[in-house]
């Protein structure tokens, strides 16, 4: 995991060193270099063809499981079984398209790392509003969620890179996602 010189000297998880003069300033440097390159989401360069399967296979996943469910078309069944196993594969195969790579930290996944602290103060404010209902009760439960989401954040930013290509998508997809999570959090605070 830690093949590069600089991410030898990286302190323990557990450490306020590791937050405080490591992590933050780490994400402020990512943040300040990406917003200055015009890379974009696809470093590592995966062939266009991946993403069009993703898509055809999800698709067909969600459309056949819900014809089933809705009206038992026993074609809209046999087709979400093959395209979950297409998707499954399409899955096994990034995974390990990565295998052979060593995690990193200069591969961070910032948009998951961010996702997951956003995801994680949405799931404290709606706890806050259906246990008490209180704007003080919303905002202990909503910090609470956001300490959380901060420390699995890290986790799954760091360790999203192991799917691959996949985990590319799925960091893209995240975005509209947190997009919606924001106004659901608004909406949940003003309620």
């Amino acid at each position: 995991m830690q093949s590069d010189q600089s991410e030898n000297k990286i302190p323990g998880f557990f450490t306020l060193a590791f937050h405080r003069d490591f992590f933050l300033p780490f994400i402020i440097n990512a943040y300040n270099t990406r917003k200055t390159e015009t890379s974009t989401h696809f470093a590592d360069h995966f062939p266009f063809e991946y993403v069009v399967l993703f898509i055809i296979t999800m698709t067909a996943v969600i459309t056949g499981i819900y014809a089933y469910l809705s009206e038992g078309s026993v074609f809209g069944g046999i087709t979400g079984l093959i395209a979950s196993a297409g998707f499954a594969a399409l899955i096994v195969f990034s995974i390990r398209s990565k295998s052979d790579r060593e995690i990193l930290w200069r591969r961070f996944m910032i948009t998951t790392f961010m996702f997951f602290i956003l995801a994680g103060l949405s799931i404290g404010l709606y706890t806050g509003m259906l246990i008490w209902n209180s704007y003080i009760a919303k905002l202990f439960c909503g910090i609470i969620g956001l300490a959380l989401g901060y420390f699995v954040g890290i986790v799954a930013g760091l360790y999203m890179q192991c799917l691959g290509w996949t985990g590319q998508i799925i960091n893209i997809i995240m975005i509209p996602v947190m997009i919606g999570l924001s106004i659901i959090d608004i909406i949940v605070m003003i309620i």
